[in-house]
């Protein structure tokens, strides 16, 4: 059995609503998961800090990179780096896959609201969905990229038939690619402009979204269920 120190890896938040004592947190994984390269992966990047190429900010105010209903998550992240957002969220959900039990997954704050599972499934359309416009765009496709209908992608997913733990893999698994295909991005190709849903929006702007995307609906998670 390995026994990793994590307490590092989490927000103060999650420790706060998870009764996770924040100066001394243990996740006991046994072998055999974290002989799993993704986790290995996702262990070591979620103790890194980005020393990348610096990405340049972004004006939360400024709208001629991405849509204006986008804009809470810029506010959201104001002054944040994005990689390393991306790596905090990565172990963020990965220890939320780890203390949620089935039951819990399965729970609705309201009549007709998702449940985790659905919320969590719907992250992980959407980071599949926004890695494949920056991926795209950053390719030069000039095709406007099409919109999708969350509730739909939810209803017809039926995330609540799935394993949570299931759910969490893949997003881990987005993520990492996601983390990876951000990285490979000159600063040529972030800057590069396309267009989705019917609306402009840059390679770099997606990237915010991701984490702008991810760190709204963690908020909604700690407030809500």
């Amino acid at each position: 059995m390995i026994v990793i120190e994590r307490a590092d890896l989490l927000s103060e938040e999650i420790n706060q609503e998870f009764c996770i004592e924040p100066t001394k947190v243990c996740v006991e994984l046994f072998a055999h998961k974290f002989a799993n390269p993704l986790h290995q992966r996702i262990a070591l990047l979620g103790r890194e800090v980005y020393h990348g190429p610096k990405l340049k900010q972004m004006n939360p105010e400024s709208i001629v990179e991405y849509p204006a209903f986008y804009a809470p998550y810029f506010k959201a992240i104001e002054g944040a780096d994005v990689p390393t957002l991306m790596r905090t969220q990565l172990a963020e959900i990965e220890q939320l896959g780890l203390i949620i039990d089935e039951e819990r997954a399965a729970y609705r704050y309201a009549e007709g609201k998702w449940s985790i599972k659905e919320l969590l499934g719907h992250m992980v359309d959407c980071e599949r969905i926004f890695g494949y416009r920056a991926l795209c765009i950053a390719r030069g496709e000039a095709q406007p990229l099409p919109g999708f209908d969350e509730n739909d992608y939810v209803s017809n997913a039926q995330f609540d038939a799935r394993p949570f733990s299931s759910i969490v893999e893949e997003f881990l698994a987005l993520r990492l690619a996601n983390i990876i295909l951000f990285e490979s991005f000159t600063e040529a190709q972030r800057i590069l402009m396309g267009n989705a849903n019917g609306n402009p929006v840059s390679v770099r702007a997606i990237g915010s979204i991701i984490v702008g995307h991810a760190h709204h609906h963690l908020a909604v998670l700690r407030e809500r269920y």
